[in-house]
C-alpha cells in the first residue's frame, strides 16, 4: 500500500541572516512569517503554498527543530501523509505519548496520551503513527467534515482499507468519541474523490437524506463514458459537486473550453433521461443548504445509511 505523502513536504528557507531586532521589524512589515518561536520564513514563499503544504511545513519545522524524539499523530500525522484538511487549521503539532503519567503539551506541541501502543512510521525523517492509527485517532477526536475527508482520500489512494479501519477502531474499545468515529466509518467511501465530495456526503448523512451511489458511469457520445459524483437511481438524479478550480484555468480560451465541455457533458447526461443538480463549496459548507437543495429535487429524508 502507498504509505508516502502525495507530494513531497514543502521545503522552506529558514531565515538566519537577521538579528533579533531586524527579524522583528521584517516580521512586522510582512517580509517574514513566524512559524514558531525563533523560526521565520520568507512571506512571499509562504503565501505561495497551499494550505495543506503550509500545515506540512509547519509540522516538520516544529518536529525537526525540537530536541528529542516526537511521534507525530492525529491531524498532524494526516497532513504528513498528504491527506486533505477540511475545516481545520494546524496551530500545534499533535504527538502521541504512551507514558500516560508524563509529558506535557507545549505552545507548539499538543500531547495525546494513550495506553494503546503502536509502532512508528518514518516519513522523510519524521516519526508518525501508522496511517490506520492516524485515521482512527482523527475519527475519534475531530468533526465529521475533517475525519471523513481524510479517510476518503486514504481509501481512494489504497493507504488503508475499510476492514483495517474497523479492526483498529475495535482495538480502542469504548474510547471517547466512539459514536463519532463510527459515524465517520459509515459515511466514508473510496468513491469520494475530492474533499468537496466528502463534505457533501457528510452533509447528506447529517440531513438524513437517501444515500446516493457514487462514481457511476454513463456512456458518452464519443465512445467513452462519463463518471458522475453522485446518483440517485430511483430519481434518475445526478449530483455534481463542482469545485471552482475547473472553471479558473490559465487563459480565457481554456476557461471557456472548460465551461463548454461541461455544458456538453451535462446535455448528454440529460439526453439519457437524467436530471442534474450542481453545488459548490459555499452550499456544501453551510449546514442545511445542500440538503434543502436536494430535498427540493425530490431526494427523500429519513433513509438510513
Amino acid at each position: 500500500m502507498d504509505t508516502t505523502p502525495h507530494s513531497s513536504p514543502a521545503t522552506l528557507t529558514r531565515v538566519h541572516d537577521f538579528d533579533r531586532r531586524d527579524r522583528r521589524r521584517a516580521s512586522a512589515e510582512g517580509v517574514l512569517t513566524r512559524l514558531r518561536r525563533g523560526s521565520y520564513v520568507d512571506s512571499h514563499e509562504w503565501v505561495g503554498l497551499r494550505r495543506d503544504e503550509q500545515a506540512r511545513a509547519f509540522v516538520r519545522e516544529v518536529v525537526l527543530r525540537r530536541p528529542g524524539d516526537v511521534l507525530v499523530s492525529h491531524v498532524s500525522a494526516a497532513v504528513l501523509y498528504g491527506l486533505p484538511l477540511v475545516g481545520r487549521v494546524v496551530e500545534q503539532v499533535d504527538s502521541l505519548r504512551f507514558d500516560v503519567s508524563g509529558g506535557r503539551s507545549e505552545s507548539s506541541l499538543r500531547a495525546h496520551r494513550s495506553r494503546l501502543v503502536c509502532s512508528a512510521v518514518d516519513l522523510d525523517g519524521v516519526h508518525v503513527t501508522p496511517a490506520v492509527r492516524t485515521l482512527v485517532d482523527v475519527a475519534l477526536t475531530e468533526p465529521l467534515v475533517t475525519s471523513v475527508a481524510a479517510i476518503d482520500a486514504a481509501l481512494a489512494r489504497g493507504l488503508v482499507d475499510a476492514e483495517e479501519l474497523a479492526v483498529e477502531l475495535a482495538r480502542h474499545g469504548r474510547a471517547r468519541g466512539l459514536v463519532r468515529a463510527r459515524a465517520a466509518m459509515t459515511v466514508s467511501s473510496s468513491g469520494s474523490l475530492s474533499p468537496l465530495e466528502s463534505l457533501s456526503a457528510v452533509r447528506m448523512y447529517q440531513g438524513h437524506l437517501l444515500r446516493p451511489a457514487q462514481q457511476v458511469r454513463f456512456p458518452s457520445r464519443c465512445d467513452g463514458h462519463y463518471e458522475v459524483d453522485f446518483f440517485w437511481r430511483r430519481l434518475r438524479l445526478i449530483g455534481e459537486a463542482d469545485g471552482d478550480e475547473k472553471y479558473f484555468l490559465d487563459g480565457t480560451d481554456r476557461a471557456r473550453e472548460a465551461v463548454l465541455a461541461e455544458k456538453g457533458r451535462e446535455d448528454d447526461l440529460r439526453d439519457l433521461g437524467n436530471d442534474v443538480v450542481r453545488w459548490g463549496w459555499d452550499e456544501a459548507w453551510r449546514p442545511g443548504a445542500l440538503c434543502r437543495k436536494l430535498e427540493a429535487r425530490g431526494v427523500p429524508v429519513g433513509a438510513p445509511w
